[in-house]
């Protein structure tokens, strides 16, 4: 064999390696990955997880080794009975009458195509409104939203202040209805704070 065809092999070798490591081959093994920019941003089997407002990774899809139903087990959410609070309508009403902080606890995500709702009545334009999210760090970041009550989002400020928490905060642009939303790709509990600060000015 020639000297040159010997210098070919590797080249070729290295062309096909560069070929086999397309972005979206469907198995790119456990390792988080950043997120494509154009849908869909994570390849088949991959979950798309918001870490931050600037920072989105794909990681695999958590599946039970039969790859049937999931394992997980979800906490006894107290608002999924009698009537789940997965729709506008039956969004769980928050009370600030009496204090301007609420938290509630064991609240879970369940099953993975869940949402859970909040209502929240806001009665002076400016208060300052933060919904705080804990999730159990074992499982895919959960989304969290602000949305009025048609559900259209009223694009909040999104925060990841530490591992395992979310935050979203906005200034009230309106009295009345706003609504938390907390969505995700899988199962995942979570403990969630609502807080509202009114204007400073009467």
């Amino acid at each position: 064999m020639s000297r040159g065809a010997v210098l070919m092999r590797p080249l070729l070798v290295c062309a096909a390696l560069a070929l086999a490591c397309n972005p979206y081959d469907p198995d790119l093994g456990d390792t988080p990955f950043r997120c494509g920019t154009d849908e869909p941003r994570c390849p088949d089997g991959y979950l798309a997880v918001e870490e931050s407002v600037v920072r989105c990774i794909c990681e695999r899809a958590a599946t039970a080794p039969d790859g049937g139903p999931s394992d997980y087990v979800c906490d006894g959410d107290p608002f999924e009975n009698p009537t789940p609070n997965d729709a506008i309508q039956f969004a769980t009403p928050v009370d600030f009458q009496t204090n301007m902080t609420r938290d509630f606890v064991n609240l879970a995500v369940c099953p993975r195509d869940d949402v859970d709702y909040y209502t929240m009545n806001i009665a002076r334009v400016g208060s300052v409104l933060v919904v705080r999210v804990i999730f159990d760090t074992t499982r895919s970041s959960p989304r969290i939203d602000i949305v009025d009550d048609g559900g259209v989002s009223l694009r909040p400020t999104l925060g990841n202040p530490q591992v395992g928490v979310l935050t979203a905060e906005l200034a009230t642009q309106f009295p009345g209805a706003h609504l938390a939303k907390i969505s995700a790709d899988v199962e995942v509990n979570y403990d969630l704070t609502l807080s509202v600060t009114p204007p400073e000015n009467p």
